[in-house]
């Protein structure tokens, strides 16, 4: 099964109105910014919006209705809404991902974290994969102003067989992993962060780490 986004949008219900309307005229209507969410499955992107949207910790309900839900940053809230799970299983689905990611101004890209750093050689040729594709979209398009903000987020690190012992060291082999670390050299202002999903206390701890890579992001 190819990877599945979620795309998160500025207070629009509708896909194509979100895709539609630019940025500026988003966040001028809504008071919202547009999100992409791309990632593949299982990797906790819907765990992560639910507990961001209602601080419930668990996976979306099937056909659950789209909600909103702020990030408070140490330079103050950024707001979001989840506008729809698009879910893809062949090629085409990439096609959905490049219209979500050049129409948004935040990217957050999921991955499994306990898989690059013990070197899985499928999960990290992935990585790089998807991280070349990003950057090749980017070059193609040429305006690098409109470049999103992009956040690489490793979950399932408590899958690691190190984790419970030295979080941190899990946290550095992601780092250290070629894929990634070329990616947030050839992401602009791209930030890495690493964590977990498996308790509600494990979500707030990566919750935190989002809204201080946010904040980095903010001009």
């Amino acid at each position: 099964m190819m990877p599945a986004p979620l795309l998160i949008a500025a207070g629009v219900v509708g896909v194509v109105a979100a895709v539609g309307m630019t940025r500026a005229v988003m966040a001028a209507v809504t008071g919202r910014r547009p999100l992409a969410i791309l990632g593949g499955a299982s990797v906790g992107k819907s765990n992560l919006v639910r507990y961001l949207r209602q601080r419930e910790f668990g996976p979306l309900e099937e056909n659950e209705p789209p909600g909103r839900f702020s990030v408070t940053t140490s330079k103050g809230p950024i707001k979001f809404a989840v506008s729809s799970d698009l879910r893809g299983d062949d090629g085409p689905t990439y096609a959905v991902w490049k219209k979500h990611f050049l129409a948004s101004e935040y990217v957050w890209y999921f991955f499994r974290a306990d898989l690059v750093a013990q070197g899985n050689a499928v999960e990290v040729d992935r990585v790089k994969m998807h991280v070349d594709m990003f950057k090749g979209w980017m070059i193609k398009r040429g305006k690098p102003k409109a470049d999103p903000k992009i956040i690489l987020i490793g979950t399932w690190a408590d899958a690691h067989p190190d984790y419970q012992s030295d979080p941190a060291a899990v946290a550095r082999a992601v780092d250290s992993e070629n894929a990634v670390k070329l990616g947030l050299l050839k992401l602009p202002d791209a930030r890495l962060v690493v964590g977990s999903l498996r308790t509600e206390r494990d979500a707030g701890q990566l919750t935190k780490r989002i809204e201080e890579s946010l904040a980095l992001q903010i001009v």
